[in-house]
């Protein structure tokens, strides 16, 4: 008899290392290079695929033309020409008309919100800013260095 340690491998099981996996992509979004440079490295270390955009309309132009190999953005904020609030609902809105149309049937991407703010500022209408990202369609925000 075999002890557990010598017995073969079934063909069908294959190891972790060589099974080919499709390689999911992450989106960073941030007007600073620096910002983008950081959390691109890091996710490059965690194998994926990182996507770029310096501000939220390239960042819903991107998530439009990308969205099935995306599995988490992560989006600063403040930033010129359209702003993280802007971008992540119109990502939430382009999700919302995929599920309408009945053309896709997709999981929502994770949107991880990075502010340098503190997350218990107030914006308009009295919320917090990690209220006002939960309600604008994030799930989840996170203070990164200024």
């Amino acid at each position: 008899m075999l002890s557990p340690l010598h017995c073969p491998r079934p063909a069908h099981l294959a190891s972790a290392r060589a099974v080919q996996r499709p390689r999911k992509s992450a989106l960073v979004v941030d007007d600073l290079a620096v910002n983008r440079l950081i959390l691109g490295t890091i996710l490059h270390k965690l194998g994926f695929e990182v996507l770029e955009a310096e501000n939220g309309n390239q960042c819903v132009d991107v998530y439009s033309k990308a969205h099935r190999d995306i599995v988490c953005v992560f989006l600063d904020l403040q930033m010129p020409v359209a702003d993280g609030w802007a971008a992540t609902k119109g990502m939430r809105e382009l999700d919302a008309a995929r599920a309408r149309s009945g053309s896709e049937q997709q999981l929502q991407v994770p949107v991880v919100v990075c502010t340098a703010s503190c997350l218990d500022d107030l914006v308009e209408g009295g919320e917090t800013v990690a209220q006002r990202a939960l309600t604008l369609g994030a799930n989840g925000a996170v203070v990164q260095a200024a």
